[in-house]
């Protein structure tokens, strides 16, 4: 029945049918952000795989360099990046994102390790390509930093818009 019923103290009732299958609805969690800064992407090797963290990868790098692409940021957020790079690989590829961000003349330095979720031909050079990649290994105070770093650029921009 679709009738509500008033109760004393002052609450409705009313019983409900569900009559379709929920839909899902694509939420992004984290405020993406336009960009240009220069990164280096490279394949973590089935070998490096085995080592325990990241710390452990790049302290055998030291040892063994990988192949490094020369990549694009051209859009972050705390959950990952899209990119325009010289080279491709091939999806699902596990791989590690170097970038350095600079704010109120503050270098950071990132090593994040990510999965690679597309790749198609970039839009404006057909030479290069479009990788998106997301975060898979960040620890929460690495990805709020970046958070930080994202609405510190934009609230700068903001800013200078105003005058």
């Amino acid at each position: 029945s679709n009738q509500a019923y008033l109760l004393s103290n002052n609450m409705f009732i009313a019983e409900v049918e569900i009559v379709s299958q929920p839909k899902k609805i694509q939420r992004r969690e984290y405020y993406r952000m336009e960009c240009m800064i220069d990164a280096k992407l490279s394949r973590i090797t089935q070998e490096e795989q085995n080592l325990s963290d990241l710390d452990e990868i790049i302290q055998f790098r030291k040892l063994k360099p990988q192949q490094e692409s020369g990549c694009t940021i051209v859009d972050i957020s705390g959950g990952g990046v899209r990119l325009v790079c010289d080279e491709t690989m091939e999806l699902d590829a596990e791989v590690l994102l170097e970038f350095n961000t600079i704010a109120d003349g503050l270098v950071q330095v990132y090593q994040l390790r990510g999965r690679l979720l597309k790749v198609s031909p970039s839009q404006n050079n057909g030479e290069k390509y479009e990788l998106r990649v997301e975060f898979t290994d960040i620890q929460p105070k690495i990805r709020e930093r970046l958070i930080r770093f994202i609405f510190e650029t934009e609230r700068r921009k903001i800013r200078n818009e105003k005058g």
